[in-house]
């Protein structure tokens, strides 16, 4: 009966231990939603202010710009659009990073997609699609 009682305490230790290490996908996956609600206040922002505005991502992180009257970029002072280092993940697209996610004056964009992945290798990714719709999936 002692030992039924210790294996049972034992078990119930190691099913709590379990549940409370982190998931390796669990970072990309976080990350990803993120991004892809910062992609859509980047697409708002287009069409509130009726310019065109691109995140810009490379390996360490992303950040926001604004075609400017003169035709050049700037970056955005938005709250929803500051820039942001990636933590625990990786990113990559199947062009060459820096990648330019731009959307115009009506919302539309060009198909991209971010691969993102975290140490423990399962990825996330977060797809936009011509209509400037954004997507987040594992």
């Amino acid at each position: 009966m002692e030992i039924m009682v210790v294996l049972t305490i034992v078990g119930l230790t190691a099913a709590v231990a379990a549940l409370a290490l982190p998931d390796g996908g669990a970072a990309a996956r976080q990350e990803a939603e993120r991004l892809g609600a910062r992609l859509l206040a980047a697409r708002d922002h287009a069409l509130f202010t009726q310019s065109e505005t691109a995140a810009v991502i490379d390996a360490d992180g992303y950040r926001f710009e604004a075609r400017g009257a003169d035709g050049e970029w700037a970056g955005v002072d938005a709250r929803s659009l500051k820039p942001r280092r990636f933590e625990d993940v990786t990113a990559s697209a199947a062009s060459a990073l820096p990648l330019r996610v731009r959307f115009d004056a009506v919302g539309l964009s060009d198909p991209v997609r971010i691969r993102l992945t975290g140490a423990g290798g399962r990825p996330a990714s977060v797809q936009v699609d011509g209509s400037g719709d954004v997507r987040v999936a594992e």
